[in-house]
């Protein structure tokens, strides 16, 4: 598979064993990814780089998924980039409003299979 070589998939996620499965699947379906195991991580990454989509953890160390969401929507290179959230939180406030800051899904860790993450990022990009 070649169509989706050069999309870059930034997963922001600090379960190093779900990081590592996600990662293995995304590369195996042609994406590039680069991962960032917690949310200040992230930020610097976004300082250099624009991520085609991400993936990302609520739940992190130093800043907050939430947090990591609202500083990326309040910069004009990277206040389109779809993300979809990868979480165990399931409040309802947190859903409400990662949604009003334009997230194109929120899946729940412990109600998900890895296969079903990959093809809903495939499935964003129409492969």
């Amino acid at each position: 598979m070649t169509e989706n070589k050069n999309i870059l998939i930034l997963i922001v996620e600090d379960e190093v064993k779900l990081v590592k499965a996600i990662e293995a699947q995304l590369i195996k379906s042609g994406f590039v990814v680069h991962v960032a195991v917690d949310g200040q991580e992230a930020l610097d990454f976004c300082k250099y780089h624009t991520p085609d989509f991400v993936l990302l953890d609520l739940l992190l160390p130093k800043v907050h998924g939430l947090e990591f969401l609202k500083k990326i929507r309040e910069k004009p290179l990277l206040k389109n980039v779809p993300v979809m959230i990868l979480t165990n939180l399931t409040d309802d406030n947190v859903m409400v409003e990662a949604k009003q800051l334009g997230i194109v899904g929120y899946l729940i860790k412990s109600n998900v299979k890895l296969a079903t993450i990959v093809e809903e990022i495939r499935d964003y990009f129409k492969l």
